[in-house]
Parts: structure tokens; sequence; C-alpha cells
């Protein structure tokens, strides 16, 4: 039997308070609101939809905001939704390796591993800040999988980019 593991993004909301996916934004107030509701462990959306209505945001700005509802839409539960943010995101700039991180969650919760490993490997390939994040994901879709020696690799990855990161040194003791 599999032991289910959420992926990062949930891990990090109930251990440090901060969300794999999320994006910063500069400037507008409601997009900045939006970025720390994708951190905080609450379920609001609010800020986000008044920012993609009311505010111009445009290019990164507009995708980031994509993301980080998305990443509320994903803790909410609502998966369908963050996919179709992810969607609009992507179509705005495919260069946000978050996109696809996020994605990635999106098809763990989904019990969907192979297409979660596809899209945490395409979130690194395209570039993103927290690649130890996606790393350490990667090693929980690993795990689901039964790819053990590969899930190993993956948290030692994550180690060698963040030797801080007490939650992939903890998954790589206990395999």
């Amino acid at each position: 039997m599999r032991s289910f593991f959420p992926p990062l993004v949930a891990t990090l909301l109930l251990c440090t308070g901060t969300a794999l996916a999320q994006i910063s934004v500069t400037g507008n107030y409601y997009a900045r609101q939006c970025y720390f509701e994708a951190a905080s462990d609450g379920a609001s959306y609010d800020s986000c939809d008044k920012s993609l209505e009311v505010e111009m945001l445009v290019g990164r700005d507009r995708a980031a905001t994509y993301v980080n509802r998305a990443v509320v839409y994903t803790n909410a539960g609502n998966l369908r939704a963050a996919l179709r943010d992810l969607e609009r995101a992507e179509s705005l700039r495919p260069d946000l390796g978050e996109i696809y991180a996020s994605r990635g969650n999106v098809y763990f919760y989904q019990n969907s591993f192979e297409e979660a490993l596809a899209e945490y490997d395409r979130g690194i390939a395209t570039g993103m800040k927290k690649l130890h994040a996606a790393h350490y994901d990667r090693g929980l879709a690993l795990e689901q999988l039964g790819r053990l020696q590969e899930a190993k690799e993956a948290y030692r990855e994550s180690i060698t980019l963040a030797p801080e990161f007490d939650l992939a040194k903890a998954r790589l003791s206990r395999l």
C-alpha cells in the first residue's frame, strides 16, 4: 500500500508558511496581497480576483497572479480551477517554471504521479527560483511510484541546492 505525502506546496504551508509556486509581483496592491494569500494557509482568493479584474496587470505580473491564485485554489481543493489558472498563466508566460511545478502539485493531489513527475521535471528544466522544492516534490512523486532509489537522488539534489532544507533531510532519512 502506498503512503501518501502531500507535495511541498501543502507541506510548506503547514511547516513554514511559504508555498512552492508562489511568485512575487511588483507594484499592484491586490496582486501583492494575492501573493501573500498564496503563502498563507487560508483559502481566500479575493485579492487575486480583484487584482485580475481591476488592476492593469500585464506579462509576468498577470501570469504570476494566475499562478498564485492557482496555489490558493489547490490549497482549497479546487483543482479544476487551479488547472484553468495555470493554463492561463502558461499562455502568457510559458517561461515560468512555477507554472509546471504547481501543475505537478495538482496532479499529485489527483494521484497522477507520473504526470506530476513530468510537470516537476518541466518546471526544473524551465527554471524556477526554488529548485530545491521541485526536487523534493519529485522525490515524493517517485516514492509514490515505488522508485525509491530515484527518490533518494531527488532528495539529495534538494539538499545540495538548499543544505538547510530539513524536509528533504527527513524524507531521505526514512528511505
